[in-house]
This record gives C-alpha cells, sequence and structure tokens, in this order.
C-alpha cells in the first residue's frame, strides 16, 4: 500500500511539474508572437496553430485575454500538416524527421514562425527550438531559417 501511495505522489509531482513546463512553453510562444507580429500583420486574428498538440486547451486558456497589437489570438489545432490555413505561429510537437521534413517542405515559401521542443528541432531548418537544460527552459533560433 505504501508502494502506492508513494508513487501516486511521485506521479503526481512529474505531472505538476509537467503541466508548469507546458505552462511556459505556451507563454514563451505568446512572447515570441508578440515579437514577430509585426512582419505578419496581414493575417487577423494573430493565429498559432498547433501541430499534434499535446498541450490539451490550455494555450487557449492563456492566450484568451491577450492580445497582440490588438489582435486577439486564434489558437488552432491540426493532426495533418495538409490542413494547414493561414497563419502566424506553426508549433510542432514531436513527430518523426521524415515527416518533420515534409512539414518544412510544405511550408517553406509560406512567411510561418515554427517553433517546437523537438530535439535537434533547429539544426533540422525549425525556425525556435525550446529546450530543456539545467531545469530551465532555453531558446536555440536557426538564424538560416529565420531570415
Amino acid at each position: 500500500m505504501r508502494i502506492i501511495i508513494l508513487a501516486i505522489l511521485f506521479l503526481h509531482n512529474q505531472v505538476f511539474a509537467y503541466e508548469e513546463e507546458n505552462k511556459v512553453i505556451c507563454a514563451i510562444t505568446s512572447k515570441i508572437a508578440k515579437f514577430t507580429q509585426k512582419n505578419n500583420s496581414e493575417i487577423n486574428p494573430y493565429t498559432i496553430t498547433i501541430l499534434n498538440n499535446q498541450f490539451g486547451d490550455l494555450c487557449k486558456e492563456m492566450y484568451k485575454n491577450i492580445k497582440i497589437n490588438n489582435k486577439e489570438i486564434q489558437v488552432l489545432y491540426i493532426d495533418d500538416i495538409q490542413n494547414l490555413n493561414s497563419t502566424n505561429i506553426l508549433f510542432i510537437f514531436d513527430t518523426p524527421i521524415d515527416e518533420l521534413n515534409e512539414i518544412l517542405s510544405f511550408i517553406k515559401n509560406k512567411h510561418i514562425l515554427t517553433v517546437s521542443t523537438m530535439r535537434g528541432f533547429a539544426q533540422r531548418g525549425g525556425m525556435v527550438q525550446i529546450y530543456s537544460q539545467n531545469q530551465k527552459l532555453k531558446l536555440k533560433i536557426n538564424l538560416d531559417s529565420v531570415k
């Protein structure tokens, strides 16, 4: 019985830490959105599309009272890159490398900022990779892709 209680407490703490990290990732994504908004000003509302969503409704909840240059933020969820419509930011959750290459090729000339927590995302052509190092979230930016 003690083992079960300890396991539940341990898993609860891990879930809480995971939820907190996701909140920070959503917050970082909104800060990136504010920083890059002027380059994509024709899209209204400001749109963040999440491919293979693992946030649940967390981002929608966090962004519901935030505006970027007086624009509401719209969060869209898609499971297939073929369903991508006009968007400012595409957040990509873990996906196989061959699919990532297809995604990046599909959006290559569409002026969409790509963000992900995938390992090696920036090296593979993604624009902004959010990663954890020493229990801190950091950004890796691929300047060639951003240009």
